[in-house]
């Protein structure tokens, strides 16, 4: 799987640990430092599917899409909640404050396709 889950279960953002589920990639460990600098308690455990019903947040991240919220879970809907919400706007921070992206300059060995 390319993408990492979190529930928000007694106000600490829980994550399975990648042995089970998931990715090292580098928006797991960004969100989780910086939850872990802001004093958001984290945990990285095993998740039960009865507490993921029972969580008052659940989204999923990647890199690539950023963070998205989980709306239904079998017949439980879910709205956006307040740290799905931090940590979209955290990661739209940081995107915008990332350097342009490397385009390449004309090179008469690389022709265009």
């Amino acid at each position: 799987t390319m993408t990492n889950v979190y529930a928000v279960i007694g106000g600490a953002v829980c994550t399975p640990a990648v042995t089970r589920c998931g990715v090292a990639g580098v928006m797991r460990a960004a969100l989780l430092e910086a939850w872990q600098a802001s004093g958001q308690s984290t945990v990285v455990r095993d998740l039960d599917p009865a507490e993921l019903e029972a969580a008052s947040e659940i989204f999923l991240s990647n890199a690539l899409i950023g963070i998205w919220s989980v709306r239904c879970l079998d017949s439980r809907a879910f709205h956006v909640g307040p740290v799905a919400r931090a940590a979209a706007a955290w990661v739209q921070r940081i995107v915008k404050e990332l350097p342009a992206p490397l385009t390449a300059a004309a090179d008469s060995r690389f022709p265009p396709s």
